[in-house]
């Protein structure tokens, strides 16, 4: 069902629409939170025009969103295993009513343990660009996501993981290592990243603003 309402190849198109509008406004996004705000409204814009932002869930005649933040993935033992900054839920398996102690998601007055796509939201605000830091801070969110792949969706059931990592870059510069991490992560069956910048440090192309050219 999560597929048909809003795929990772959406999630990147909406990416690169925030993008676009980031190279001409360079102070659209300030924050990691001003990308979580600028995504979320788009796949909710989504979720609308298709039809899904309100979808039946097990529990019969309660319903409710796909699209949520800040959603606590435990293991078996109740430890966090990760808080990803936007995740959409298969609705059809979510349940505000019943308990059962091995569910993926619970202890928040809801149990799910269906399909979901995660994403995790980097920001970079340095002109220097992408450093070895940085990078190894994605490369840790990208392996949290793996780490909760291998431990809630063995291959023998039906449900599902897809997992985004977005940069937003203000510079569009960046170390060799992160240009390598988003290679080794390309073919990835369950975790990519998104990369995308307002190129600060290139020269502005012309606009029609009069404010640019006062004395």
């Amino acid at each position: 069902m999560l597929n048909n309402i809003c795929t990772p190849q959406d999630i990147e198109r909406f990416v690169r629409e925030i993008e676009h509008d980031y190279q001409h406004t360079k102070g659209l996004i300030l924050s990691e939170h001003d990308a979580q705000c600028l995504l979320y409204a788009k796949i909710s814009t989504h979720l609308t025009m298709v039809h899904h932002s309100s979808i039946e869930t097990a529990d019969s005649d309660v319903w409710a969103s796909p699209l949520h933040t800040e959603i606590n993935f435990l293991d078996v033992n109740d430890v966090l295993l990760i808080r990803p900054d936007i995740t959409l839920l298969d609705v059809q398996n979510i349940s505000l009513k019943q308990i059962n102690p091995n569910r993926l998601v619970k202890r928040k007055g809801f149990e799910f343990w269906g399909s979901a796509v995660v994403i995790e939201l980097k920001f970079c605000k340095y002109l220097a660009g992408i450093t070895q830091k940085f990078t190894d801070s994605v490369r840790r969110d990208c392996e949290k996501i793996e780490e909760l792949h291998r431990r809630l969706y063995p291959p023998n059931q039906d449900a599902t993981l897809s997992g985004l990592v977005i940069v937003f870059s203000r510079s569009n510069r960046q170390c060799d290592s992160f240009s390598q991490l988003i290679n080794d992560y390309s073919n990835n069956p369950v975790v990519r990243i998104i990369y995308a910048t307002s190129n600060l440090n290139q020269p502005l192309t012309s606009r029609s603003s009069g404010r640019r050219h006062r004395a």
